[in-house]
């Protein structure tokens, strides 16, 4: 459907929930993300020659550290308030040695990041840059975990090889938080990182991957996960107090309350006990425009959490048959979200574009800061089910969790039907929107 703003003065957002707190846009990378070397935006920006390749720019690190903090800045231009750099998957980390010993170089394992190496040994931190150029344009920098990154070379992985009794049954790749090792040694690298950098928070994101108990046991378990939050709440407090503020935490999680439950996220607990700050409702790379943001929304009142759901990235159109998402979808999806209860928006894996056109996207993605800004655009709601199948990342289909809607008619009753919900935050007798409905 075609929303269109008619008078863009007067139009207003026809919310019933008011977002809340400051933060409205956050952006989330990939531990590959904005930082690498072999970036041809990184070079342009470094202002390298347009053919010079990686080398040019390995010897040139000063080069390298002005492009990152060129990145940093257009963020805030572009109206991004936070940004979370993953540091952390398949305990693997683009940090350098110095910071940790508990997950190994990402240079290990993926081979093209070798030139981060370079950079490293030349005494460039990519991500202190990024943080002292986030402070200094006031914009808030949290650190990124994977908890449960299965895909690539997981089960090749130094770790996995020597903890045979922490992989998770079933499921090759991943870890068994059932295990105290495991929340053991990830606790033990939350903290390594919070006393190297001067960070404003963690994210834990666990739509990479979803399972982190083995399947079945994740309401059993449930229990074990929250005390690995209390656990990390204190160690957030407590570099908090040396630093005189809060540090946050988020959480990225299956946007349906039900699946969270089924794999062992009580989300309602940790909100309850104050131990999460904000809640990511997400799908694995899909932008899902009816996400049933107020189920989140409704446990977080009267608390400081905030709910935040994701778009998937520019070009991860998940069961749709659209090539990429353009900016009237996402302010479609922003527009619905604020609709029913989201307090701003995470925009997550937006890097696979170059660096160029994703400037350009970034700024597309400004209006999504404020609902009322929001109605002044034109608007596009694509609509379809999310078939499970199409989601070997949420292996339902074979593990028997968290399935989708399917309707099943029986053709041999009498006029047999079935519905699907198509949520839309608009008030369509306005005299002042134009609406389009295409089948």
């Amino acid at each position: 459907m075609h929303v269109a703003g008619q008078d863009l003065q007067a139009q207003t957002a026809p919310v019933r929930y008011q977002p809340r707190g400051e933060r409205r846009v956050i952006q989330c990378y990939d531990p590959q993300g904005f930082q690498t070397p072999t970036n041809p935006g990184v070079r342009r920006l470094a202002k390298m020659p347009e053919h010079s390749g990686t080398n040019a720019l390995m010897e040139n690190p000063e080069a390298w550290k002005k492009a990152i903090q060129t990145m940093v800045s257009a963020h805030g231009r572009a109206g991004v308030d936070t940004i979370v750099s993953c540091v952390f998957s398949r305990f693997s980390t683009n940090l350098p040695p110095a910071v940790t010993k508990l997950a190994e170089p990402i240079f290990n394992e993926v081979g093209w990041t070798q030139p981060l190496r370079a950079m490293q040994d030349a005494g460039y931190d990519y991500m202190q840059i990024a943080i002292d150029q986030a402070h200094k344009d006031g914009l808030t920098f949290l650190a990124g975990l994977r908890m449960n990154d299965r895909h690539g070379g997981a089960v090749h992985g130094k770790v996995y090889k020597e903890h045979p009794g922490w992989h998770l049954g079933g499921l090759p790749g991943g870890f068994d938080y059932a295990r105290g090792g495991v929340r053991d040694r990830m606790l033990s690298f939350v903290r390594d990182v919070l006393d190297h950098y001067d960070l404003d928070g963690i994210e834990y994101d666990y739509m990479r991957f979803i399972h982190v108990f083995s399947v079945g046991t994740g309401p059993q378990n449930a229990p074990l996960l929250t005390q690995f939050h209390r656990r990390t709440r204190q160690l957030l407090d407590e570099a908090g107090r040396k630093r005189g503020r809060k540090l946050l935490l988020g959480v990225r999680v299956p946007h349906v309350l039900s699946h969270c439950h089924d794999v062992g996220f009580d989300v309602e607990a940790w909100i309850k006990e104050g131990l999460v700050d904000f809640v990511v409702p997400a799908h694995f790379g899909h932008t899902d425009f009816n996400t049933r943001v107020e189920d989140f929304r409704e446990l977080t009142e009267g608390t400081d959490c905030r709910v935040y759901p994701s778009t998937g990235g520019y070009n991860w159109t998940g069961p749709s048959r659209l090539k990429s998402y353009r900016p009237e979808h996402f302010h479609a999806a922003a527009h619905n979200w604020y609709g029913f209860g989201a307090d701003g928006i995470e925009i997550y894996n937006y890097q696979y574009i170059s660096w160029e056109l994703r400037l350009q996207k970034l700024r597309d993605l400004a209006p999504m800061r404020d609902p009322r800004t929001l109605a002044e655009y034109d608007r596009h709601y694509p609509f379809w089910r999310l078939l499970a199948r199409q989601d070997i990342h949420y292996e339902s289909v074979n593990e028997g969790t968290m399935t989708y809607d399917v309707i099943q008619l029986d053709r041999a009753g009498q006029d047999p039907r079935g519905t699907f919900d198509f949520r839309l935050a608009e008030d369509l007798a306005d005299p002042k929107l134009s609406a389009m409905m295409e089948f």
